[in-house]
């Protein structure tokens, strides 16, 4: 019979310090992420009701796993949970991703980080949707440019939950990083 001993050290970690840690396939490990997409001009909001869809779709400026993605909250109000869903399509019933993410009560940027293993590579020059579902009786706002000046995307939103959407006429502010 063998035996296995583990020694666990527990050392104290100054509370200004920042560890990432990841394991798996898909990206997984991500110690270092790179801003790619940084679309952040706005104008306006729009509130994201429980029974709405809301999207917008962006172009990748380089290849690699996607470690997070950033909506702008334009106005403080209580948190809210979103489902949401990154693929190649507008209709989303198929998908590189899916997964939850907890928009935080204060005005600002709130960064989704995509869980490690499962971060989707994605492709230069290619371009991505994602759409996202608030929780049920949960409402926010998220910042909109009116313009729609963002030229390697658009937004789109759905009243019928079916993980498809139509295009808008602005685009929702929208950050991606990506895993060096």
């Amino acid at each position: 019979m063998r035996y296995l001993l583990l020694f666990i050290l527990l050392l104290p970690i100054p509370a200004d310090a920042i560890m990432l840690v990841g394991f798996g396939a898909g990206g997984g490990s991500c110690t270092t992420q790179t801003y790619d997409v940084q679309y952040t001009t706005k104008d306006t909001y729009w509130t994201v009701y429980d029974t709405l869809e809301r999207g917008q779709s962006w172009q990748s400026g380089v290849t690699g796993a996607l470690y997070s993605f950033s909506l702008q909250r334009d106005t403080p109000g209580t948190s809210a949970t979103i489902t949401y869903r990154i693929g190649t399509s507008s209709d989303l019933s198929s998908y590189l991703v899916e997964g939850t993410c907890t928009i935080g009560a204060g005005a600002g940027w709130k960064e989704c980080v995509i869980t490690a293993g499962s971060r989707p590579s994605l492709t230069s020059s290619t371009t991505y949707y994602l759409l996202f579902i608030n929780g049920i009786g949960q409402e926010w706002t998220v910042s909109t440019d009116n313009a729609a000046g963002y030229a390697n995307g658009t937004s789109f939103w759905d009243d019928v939950l079916d993980w498809s959407g139509t295009v808008d006429s602005a685009d929702i502010t929208i950050k991606t990083r990506m895993c060096d």
